[in-house]
């Protein structure tokens, strides 16, 4: 039965997919002309990420700590990473952001094309160049009133633990004068069981935001290990309330 309606599910969501991306097209290029900051794609994304847990038999959100977030207020969000699907859950909350996403997610259909479109923030690992740009236009975003959203892992947690954070997300945030706000996810590696889907409910929990007074007065390698505690707390109050 779930082999049969994962079936269904794919067949729905393929032209689902394909509207996405060219209505995203169409209002990148609107964008172009009367929307530097992008908040209609922004928008649209919501919209489409947000249907996902709707039309997806199984899938649940359930986001917690809402009301850490300002809206008005940019800042560096950090998220502990499970898988790919993290991205389409962050677009589910309220506010206006880019990514730091690695070159090599540019190259998957869809994902891909929706961050170039966007103008997110691509990043060679283990560059020092490409790092140096990276910060130079998360600054740039943060002073225009646009967040940053960065996996300070750099990659996957392939044990479902939180690993060591880096430090370049907290550097950014130190020498831009933006707060922190620290995001822990729970469940986007089980939204699939191979190639059928799952039920599972997707946890999103936003903690307090670290002020920006305490972000500059911070030495930024401490404050990422400290940051990295916190959401390791977190993600085990999670797993106990299951």
């Amino acid at each position: 039965m779930r082999a049969v309606l994962s079936l269904l599910t794919y067949i729905l969501l393929v032209p689902w997919v394909v509207l996405f991306v060219i209505v995203h097209t169409i209002i990148w290029l609107y964008s172009l002309l009367f929307d530097r900051k992008g908040r209609a794609m922004q928008w649209a994304c919501r919209f489409w990420s947000s249907s996902l847990f709707v039309a997806v038999p199984g899938w649940k959100l359930k986001v917690e700590g809402a009301e850490n977030l300002d809206p008005q207020r940019p800042c560096v969000v950090v998220i502990n990473h499970r898988s790919m699907l993290d991205i389409p859950v962050m677009f589910n909350l309220n506010y206006l952001f880019k990514w730091v996403s690695k070159r090599e997610v540019y190259k998957i259909p869809v994902f891909g094309w929706v961050l170039w479109e966007r103008g997110d923030i691509a990043i060679n690992r283990g560059n020092a160049a490409s790092t140096k740009v990276m910060m130079e236009k998360g600054k740039a975003f943060l002073a225009n009133g646009i967040s940053v959203n960065m996996f300070p892992e750099g990659t996957r947690s392939k044990d479902g633990e939180i690993h060591r954070y880096k430090d370049g997300a907290f550097y950014l945030a130190h020498d831009a004068g933006v707060q922190i706000l620290p995001c822990v996810m729970d469940g986007t590696d089980r939204l699939f069981d191979g190639w059928k889907i799952a039920r599972c409910t997707v946890r999103l929990r936003m903690l307090p935001p670290i002020p920006a007074e305490e972000v500059v007065a911070s030495e930024p390698k401490e404050l990422s290990k400290r940051v990295q505690a916190m959401a390791a707390e977190a993600l085990a109050e999670i797993k106990a309330e299951k």
